[in-house]
């Protein structure tokens, strides 16, 4: 794209003057570290193109593809290089939120935003905000608004008390992977895109505490009008049984019976299985009775079947609805506060900038924004939003509706911004219906990595296969095996799987492609005791690897948070002080103190730890505390 022009007959050829093919390409990723990366990666691609061909591992397939030599593509290379450097500011390679951001500065006196506005990163600190504004709300309204606050937050606590979580539901979870009923968990649901998407109808209907009175309402006399229902259709079935040759199933009229004597035949216990069975059973009459119309004692039963169903799903809806109430305060608690500081949140940028997009014509967007965008790269398309695919989705189909190529790359297995609404629905199956009557190439078979050894390779296949049947998720991983590149056949890797029961029954592993595992079966030991198993069985692997030849740049030691990231590096260090005397498995590690002390072994990738602190001091291994707590910094940290 960069180099080449697009025939007519879809080839691509040489573009001797490729003055300003950057500015037609938008690049998309999701950080701005891969933001960078791409970029250095595009450019140092294009100088050795231009400086040294020969060296480029691309060279062969673009003198294929673009059908000219060397010389010919190394000087386009050299005039396309110059020519992005001289016009930094539109090589457009960004995040997908900057993309999103610029649409929407264009567009703000369009959507009622001031020019000047600020982009709240962390929803999570609006949402606690929102959630602590409830208390002064609950005393500044007056009137029904007042009681009703007062009601919904008292059925919260009650359900809270019932799940048997603690009364205190402003009590804020020390961790994120606490599941509890703390209005702080109950709010996330806000950041969610479902609700993002729906926002104004709902809030507007939540504004007012009567909307959520009458919608009670209507669902109590849903719920009311269901009975004389079910009591019509048992009336109908009883019809179909008279007759003087028909000798109808005692336990069967006893059935139907109960359920018409009964004020409330919903609450029969079990009532949706028991009319289950009647319809698979079939035994409506008795063997020496005329024939009656089986088909359509079924219909009826069937009907009181969707009737139990609409039941439980209105009761459900009404012991939930003050939810709903509870939702429109805490979001207006948070509107309060965006408006007050001129502020968005970042979740809620999606949302805004669809209801642009669907406003305006594509083309029109492009302009308004000073892009001309032919062609779209789309990295890591597995954590995109549902949402965000939306927004994209015009202006990609936009390029191919005028014959430019688009490229849109995922891996489905490596999708791991779900906390951000990632579909991995879009690249697995949604990308074939919105494309279905385009000319759309797929990578057909399996995927190659080029990253990891063999053995790496043949596990990860092996943990996928597992995963896809023990939480019925073949949609996405029955088909994203792997294969190992040419280069890595020969490099066998290293797979250990340290396995730990903790229950009194131990579980098979199956089979390991050259893999080791073991077990520490103990049933009785805690959280920490756990963590105190792990680090030292990690001491053990990391002599086993260096006394087998790999070297510490080939092996890397990775952990859940930053605490227990802290916990290895002591270990770790203490393991290098045990061991100094004789130098045998010393590991090369970095001191993060607080002056920017070098690392032992590498003193050029030392930095300092951010900020200094009272009372910041050093453990027994040379780890920096503050206040007796390991803390986050900056170092190397050899090869681990």
């Amino acid at each position: 794209m960069l180099l080449g022009k697009k025939t007519e007959g879809g080839n691509y050829i040489l573009d001797k003057h490729p003055n300003d093919n950057h500015r037609y390409i938008l690049a998309i990723t999701f950080t701005n570290k891969a933001t960078e990366e791409m970029k250095s990666r595009i450019v140092e691609t294009l100088d050795v193109l231009a400086s040294n061909p020969d060296e480029s591992p691309y060279i062969t397939d673009l003198t294929t593809m673009l059908g000219a030599s060397k010389d010919d593509i190394s000087k386009s290379a050299g005039i396309a290089e110059r020519q992005m450097l001289e016009d930094y500011t539109n090589f457009n390679v960004c995040t997908i939120d900057t993309f999103f951001q610029k649409i929407l500065r264009t567009f703000a006196y369009e959507v009622n935003l001031s020019s000047n506005y600020g982009v709240e990163l962390n929803d999570e600190y609006v949402v606690e905000l929102g959630v602590n504004n409830l208390k002064t709300r609950l005393h500044d309204e007056s009137g029904k608004k007042a009681k009703s606050l007062s009601h919904w937050l008292w059925m919260f606590v009650q359900d809270s008390m019932k799940n048997g979580s603690s009364w205190d539901v402003f009590y804020k979870p020390k961790s994120k992977k606490t599941v509890d009923n703390s209005l702080y968990n109950f709010a996330k649901v806000l950041t969610n895109e479902v609700v993002k998407k729906n926002s104004k109808q709902l809030f507007d209907f939540l504004a007012d505490p009567k909307n959520i009175q009458a919608f009670n309402v209507a669902l109590n006399e849903g719920i009311t009008n269901l009975i004389p229902e079910v009591k019509k259709r048992v009336d109908e079935i009883f019809k179909l049984l008279e007759g003087p040759d028909i000798k109808a199933n005692n336990y069967f009229t006893k059935f139907l019976d109960a359920l018409r004597n009964s004020d409330n035949p919903f609450l029969i216990k079990d009532l949706d299985k028991k009319v289950e069975k009647k319809i698979a059973d079939r035994s409506f009459v008795n063997k020496k009775s005329a024939e009656v119309d089986e088909y359509a004692i079924r219909d009826h039963l069937e009907q009181i079947q969707d009737y139990c169903t609409t039941y439980v799903s209105y009761k459900k809806i009404l012991d939930h609805t003050y939810k709903l109430g509870l939702l429109g305060d805490i979001n207006a608690s948070m509107q309060d506060f965006a408006n007050e500081n001129n502020t968005i949140l970042l979740s809620g940028t999606n949302d805004i900038v669809k209801r642009i997009i669907d406003g305006c014509e594509t083309p029109f967007i492009y302009e308004r924004i000073g892009m001309y965008l032919h062609n779209f790269l789309l990295d890591e398309f597995q954590d995109t939003s549902r949402m965000q695919w939306e927004n994209l989705l015009p202006l990609v189909r936009n390029g191919l509706a005028n014959g430019h190529d688009s490229l849109i790359i995922g891996d489905v297995k490596q999708s791991i911004y779900r906390f951000r609404n990632s579909d991995p629905q879009l690249l697995h199956s949604q990308l074939e219906v919105d494309f279905s009557n385009d000319s759309i190439k797929y990578n057909e078979g399996r995927s190659i990595n080029w990253r990891s050894a063999r053995n790496i390779v043949h596990w990860n296949n092996a943990f996928f296969q597992f995963l896809s049947k023990a939480l019925n998720m073949n949609e996405f991983y029955a088909d994203v095996e792997q294969d190992v590149s040419p280069k890595n056949e020969k490099l066998p890797g290293h797979v250990v799987v340290a396995r730990r029961e903790i229950t009194d029954k131990k579980k098979d592993t199956g089979g390991s492609n050259d893999s080791e595992t073991e077990s520490n079966d103990n049933s009785n030991d805690n959280d920490s005791t756990f963590k105190e198993w792990a680090t030292e069985k990690m001491i053990v692997d990391l002599q086993s690897l260096l006394a087998r030849g790999f070297k510490q740049k080939d092996i890397a030691v990775l952990s859940n948070t930053n605490q227990e990231g802290q916990l290895v590096i002591s270990r770790i260090m203490k393991w290098n002080i045990e061991t100094d005397e004789s130098g045998v498995g010393r590991v090369a590690a970095c001191h993060l103190v607080a002056g920017g002390e070098n690392c032992s072994q590498h003193p050029e990738d030392a930095r300092p730890v951010r900020g200094a602190q009272r009372g910041r001091t050093r453990d027994a291994y040379g780890v920096e505390t503050i206040r007796g707590k390991p803390q986050r910094g900056y170092g190397h940290f050899g090869g681990f």
